[in-house]
């Protein structure tokens, strides 16, 4: 009459050597439908399990991430040590950003959030602790903090729920990453951090609640890599609906999480609206980056809408010593070839 997952549990701490590590994951392999084991860690049986087992297939990975939670703030990570991290919202930039700090921090507890364990496995590889709020005991804490969940009905209620999580502006820093998609600007002008907005009520709402509790917002312009980003969307369709001298503000995943983590070891720049992005181009000029190294052709443009802004980040850069490794668009697209 032993639960599986009570099973699971005492084979981990009983496990001994690779012979008894291999058997735990075979045993967590064949219960959940895993075939590969090639992710897995020879040094920690807890990796083992959150790796074998796939997102939503059990909840023995929600009791590993609950008993990680747990057994690393109750010891090694002392109330103040201003490392470990939370993170709301675990797709890729949150994953990044997590890469960034264990890269700095090799020791430091690091959880993300997610709404589904569909990453998880993937989080857990990479020596993150992914959860769900559930799996977070009531009145954990984290001295850092970065919400950077998508949009949702909800979105509120997570910015309070996520403010409620973080120890406060003496113990380390948060950051809300928002959206510099609703400057008012649209007649290709330039913008800073203080130039007035669109009524875009879900993020201000946020804004405002962690900036109120002594957090920064960074807006960020449109995300990109190789694969993702307008460029990619809009050279498989071959339509761009935008006029093609319309302006773009664009930020590399990469120098997003960069100017993340910069932002959260800056005490200084508490309540602040920051600004990150590289330097702005047209649409056709993105296009024209980016086909060649995609190997699409060059797509058709519409003629409406406004001239779009061009992002002026002094301030930020300055407040924060960052800079974008790849300050245009065209920068990326020539590494990519």
């Amino acid at each position: 009459g032993i639960p599986v997952t009570d099973l699971f549990a005492v084979m981990a701490r009983r496990a001994r050597g690779a012979v008894g590590l291999v058997a735990l994951a075979l045993l967590a392999c064949a219960w959940s439908g895993i075939t590969s084991i090639a992710a897995m860690s020879w040094d920690d049986t807890e990796s083992i399990a959150a790796a074998s087992i796939a997102a939503g297939s059990s909840p023995f990975l929600g009791q590993t991430a609950r008993r990680a939670v747990t057994e690393a703030r109750a010891s090694n990570q002392p109330q103040g040590s201003g490392f470990e991290l939370l993170i709301v919202g675990g797709g890729e930039l949150g994953a990044r950003v997590a890469a960034a700090w264990r890269a700095a921090h090799p020791e430091a507890l690091v959880v993300a959030v997610t709404r589904t364990r569909g990453r998880h496995a993937d989080l857990a590889a990479a020596g993150i602790t992914p959860a769900v709020w559930e799996d977070l005991a009531e009145g954990t804490q984290f001295a850092n903090v970065v919400l950077c969940a998508p949009p949702n009905d909800q979105y509120a209620q997570l910015g309070r729920d996520t403010v409620a999580r973080w120890r406060g502006p003496g113990y380390g820093g948060m950051v809300f990453t928002s959206s510099g998609g609703g400057f008012a600007e649209g007649d290709g002008g330039w913008v800073t951090e203080d130039s007035p907005v669109r009524n875009y009520r879900q993020l201000l709402d946020v804004e405002g609640v962690v900036r109120g509790a002594g957090g920064v917002a960074l807006r960020l312009a449109g995300l990109y890599d190789r694969a993702r980003g307008p460029h990619a969307v809009w050279l498989a369709n071959g339509v761009v609906e935008g006029r093609r001298d319309a302006w773009v503000n664009l930020v590399h995943y990469d120098d997003a999480s960069a100017a993340v983590v910069a932002a959260l070891r800056a005490p200084e720049v508490a309540g602040h609206v920051l600004l990150a992005a590289g330097a702005a181009s047209t649409r056709g000029e993105i296009c024209q980056a980016a086909a060649p190294v995609l190997g699409r052709p060059m797509p058709s443009f519409g003629t409406a809408g406004d001239l779009g802004r061009r992002y002026d980040c002094t301030k930020t850069r300055e407040l924060l010593g960052w800079e974008p490794r790849y300050r245009e668009f065209a920068e990326a697209c020539a590494v990519w070839r």
